[in-house]
């Protein structure tokens, strides 16, 4: 069986997939009349809590990464700030 680079998942799909996490479970917590809020909350401030660890990390080898460059970043903004990282390590 031949393996493919292209099969596995990468650092920038994690990247994806981590706000994506992030951003689905804040759209909850907007909901007034969600039945599992402390759920919901519980689960954000947690995986918050390692994104601030793995965001400058996985910032880095997103932006590093020749498949996808900075086309994960939907701002100028975050952009930029992905490149300063980049410059700055």
């Amino acid at each position: 069986m031949f393996l493919s680079f292209a099969s596995y998942l990468n650092i920038a799909d994690f990247y994806y997939f981590f706000i994506k996490i992030l951003e689905y479970l804040n759209s909850y917590l907007k909901k007034k009349d969600f039945n599992q809020f402390i759920l919901a909350l519980s689960l954000y401030q947690k995986l918050n809590e390692y994104w601030i660890i793995l965001d400058k990390t996985s910032t880095i080898l997103t932006v590093l990464n020749l498949k996808i460059k900075l086309t994960l970043f939907i701002s100028v903004k975050k952009s930029n700030a992905a490149i300063t990282k980049v410059k700055k390590n």
